[in-house]
């Protein structure tokens, strides 16, 4: 709603402006009150997207991704409680876009192993991108249990073996990831 106050506060003087020629020394004061709040938000969001920000070792995830690539699938996702990692859709190769599945929207991007936090980031996202990072098959296998659903293709998964590998068998073919089925078949947890 404050968004569109300022508008409506912007039109109201571009509209004196028209008017009248001028602003008044009051409506030009209450414009550089304006601008003065509108850059220290500003500066307040672009120092919170930094805090938020860091590097991250997708060297596990880009194993998975290649593997789902070689499969020819054209838009790999990955999926774990809390975040989704979207390969990217339109800009090229080496840009991962992290979404929070809590908040339903895009919260930052990786490129060239750094993530750039979003506005709407939280604190807690560049920690859980990086543990996700560290042992995707773990998040993978917690993300199956919590949702039952697949952590690649997010479809549900209905045996037994699925839910605790946390993925389906297709989906663990194309992302090189059968032995956690095996696994899970014979009774062993990777985690």
């Amino acid at each position: 709603a404050r968004r569109y106050e300022n508008w409506d506060f912007a039109r109201s003087m571009s509209d004196a402006i028209n008017e009248y020629g001028s602003l008044t020394e009051n409506q030009l004061a209450a414009v550089q009150r304006a601008m003065a709040k509108d850059a220290a938000r500003t500066n307040e969001l672009a120092e919170k997207r930094e805090a938020n920000s860091g590097d991250v070792d997708l060297s596990a995830i880009d194993k998975l991704f290649a593997s789902a690539k070689s499969h020819d699938l054209k838009k790999p996702v990955w999926r774990a409680v809390g975040l989704e990692i979207h390969t990217d859709r339109q800009y090229g190769n080496n840009t991962l876009w992290i979404k929070d599945t809590e908040l339903a929207k895009y919260v930052g991007k990786i490129v060239n192993g750094r993530f750039q936090a979003f506005n709407a980031a939280k604190p807690t996202t560049l920690p859980t991108l990086r543990d996700i990072a560290a042992d995707p098959v773990k998040a993978a296998i917690n993300y199956g249990q919590a949702t039952n659903r697949c952590c690649c293709c997010g479809r549900a998964l209905t045996f037994g073996v699925s839910v605790v590998a946390g993925i389906g068998p297709i989906c663990a073919e194309n992302f090189g990831l059968s032995f956690l089925r095996d696994d899970a078949e014979i009774g062993r947890a990777h985690v």
